[in-house]
């Protein structure tokens, strides 16, 4: 039950190579329990071995990665027209916009504590791991994603000329420039990966979070937040730093069974 969770990158541009990059790879899976006290040393290792995979990505998954990363430069070259092809009002905006906070900071990392917090009170391993993964997942999600928005510094779609430049935003946070990726969908998308991965029975619980979650994304696109791009490729950061995490930290139940999605994924190693 060993995998490595590394994120392969695919060279479109070097933006889609720091992008794809920042996305996770099966690590050695390993019976470390995680703690309170042990998380900040986690993330830490988790980001080295996170920002480290591209330089030790298999070659045999390049095509996998080549077809993501080709999708993703096709996105961006139809952002300006894509994000004109929904009508826009203002009630969509406003509505689309109250939806996308499901998918803020503060909303799922206290989500994700709440777990912990059920967990220990039910006295629930699962239950309180999940909040744990969670909370480190999130964690990771938000380091990478900054790192690449301070990077790319694009314009958001009501910004400038609409075409989502990038290097023209302003720096800083709360300001321009911070449309890509998609911070909401990448944590989101975080969370959503390490619930689907704890229950992958029943069937509903990663439905619903799966669900949940390409709700916050498209609603940040409708809020014309972001462009089409930023959220698929903040979707695709997301699950993979969930993917991770879990991975790498999950204490498995003694005679655990994979899903046969988990089974598949296995399989497919985004680095050594």
């Amino acid at each position: 039950m060993s995998s490595l969770v590394r994120i392969k990158k695919r060279p479109k541009s070097w933006l889609l190579i720091l992008l794809l990059g920042g996305a996770p790879e099966p690590a050695p899976a390993q019976s470390s329990h995680v703690t309170w006290r042990g998380l900040a040393r986690n993330v830490y290792e988790d980001q080295k071995g996170i920002w480290s995979s591209p330089f030790r990505a298999s070659k045999k998954d390049a095509k996998w990665w080549l077809g993501f990363g080709s999708a993703t430069g096709v996105l961006i070259a139809t952002d300006k027209w894509t994000s004109k092809q929904l009508p826009n009002t203002p009630d969509q905006i406003s509505v689309a916009a109250a939806i996308s906070r499901i998918g803020a900071s503060y909303s799922v990392f206290p989500a994700a504590i709440g777990f912990y917090a059920a967990g220990a009170i039910r006295k629930d391993d699962r239950l309180r791991e999940t909040g744990l993964l969670g909370v480190e997942a999130l964690a990771n999600g938000a380091l990478v994603y900054n790192v690449v928005k301070l990077t790319t510094l694009r314009e958001r779609p009501t910004e400038g000329t609409g075409s989502g430049r990038f290097w023209k935003g302003a720096v800083g946070i709360g300001t321009g420039g911070s449309s890509f990726p998609s911070g909401h969908s990448t944590e989101i998308w975080a969370l959503a990966s390490v619930v689907a991965h704890e229950y992958p029975r029943p069937r509903v619980v990663p439905i619903v979070a799966y669900s949940l979650a390409t709700t916050v994304m498209a609603s940040r696109f409708a809020a014309q937040r972001h462009f089409a791009s930023d959220v698929v490729v903040g979707a695709a950061i997301g699950w993979f730093i969930g993917d991770y995490v879990y991975r790498k930290h999950h204490v498995p139940p003694p005679h655990g069974k994979r899903s046969k999605l988990g089974a598949i994924l296995s399989r497919v190693t985004l680095g050594r």
